[in-house]
């Protein structure tokens, strides 16, 4: 009997240490460091990506989403958006976002815009002052 115990214990501490993520390891990583922009969201999931724009009605909603490979540690994230001109990118905007949650890599949110021409989106973990993603995208 103690033999089939200790046989059973000794399986049961291999199939736990079989299931455990190895945090140091990169490979184990889900997560990237990108901002996506898009038309629409449902839930953590930007839909109709794109990196043109169309205004219609004196304004569009740009739909972001930002991924961190770092937890953001519910840090607010800034997002700045910056005209391109001659390869030069001239700051024209920005907006903070508080976090909804203590812990997590992803936040989406929408911006909403006027202005048209090619610009920069610049995602920002505040906290840290980290930028964890930028993507160029046009509107007109």
């Amino acid at each position: 009997m103690r033999r089939t115990a200790a046989v059973a214990l000794i399986l049961s501490l291999l199939m736990l240490l079989a299931g455990c993520d190895d945090a140091t390891n990169p490979s184990n990583d889900t997560f990237t460091d990108k901002l996506t922009l898009g038309t629409g969201m449902s839930g953590f999931n930007i839909t109709g990506e794109t990196t043109a724009f169309h205004i219609a009605a004196a304004s569009v909603t740009i739909y972001w989403r930002l991924e961190s490979n770092l937890d953001i540690g519910g840090s607010q994230v800034r997002i700045r958006m910056e005209s391109i001109s001659g390869g030069v990118y001239t700051p024209v905007d920005s907006a903070s976002y508080g976090n909804p949650q203590t812990y997590g890599h992803i936040m989406v949110s929408s911006y909403p815009w006027t202005r048209t021409g090619a610009f920069r989106a610049v995602g920002i973990i505040q906290s840290t002052g980290r930028v964890v993603g930028t993507k160029e995208f046009a509107v007109h």
